[in-house]
């Protein structure tokens, strides 16, 4: 709730009330395995949900005067993130000599995979629906 009072020294000062409240809750799951010759696995899983009263920062309220009116999904809502990394230790070079040795060994590989849900969002249309 926002409010505008003049005042002829300093203008039109602005005090946005900030009393929202927020909730968010988690399960998370993790795997993590080494394997020989150098692999290792790391595999996670987070199901969420995040749930406020204002994340739209006053914009589309129902009622300004009953804070529970307003109470919904965030808009940064990600309920569902699987991650999984694959890290690889190339194994060295015992045969090479010299600068080649130092340049061709300790190398590692990886690789990051992410899966997430999107944002909610409400679709709309900004034309003319009577065509």
């Amino acid at each position: 709730m926002q409010a505008r009072r003049p005042y002829p020294d300093f203008g039109v000062i602005t005090w946005n009330d900030q009393s929202a409240s927020s909730s968010y809750h988690s399960m998370q799951f993790k795997l993590e395995r080494r394997f020989s010759k150098g692999l290792s696995l790391l595999t996670s899983f987070t199901w969420s949900k995040s749930i406020d009263q204002d994340s739209t920062n006053g914009e589309g309220m129902y009622d300004p005067y009953n804070g529970r009116l307003n109470r919904g999904v965030s808009l940064f809502d990600v309920p569902r993130v699987f991650t999984t990394g694959l890290v690889w230790e190339l194994p060295r070079l015992r045969t090479a000599k010299g600068g080649t040795r130092l340049l061709l060994g300790g190398w590692t590989v990886g690789s990051l995979i992410t899966v997430q849900d999107g944002f909610p969002f409400t679709p709309g249309f900004a034309g003319d629906p009577s065509n």
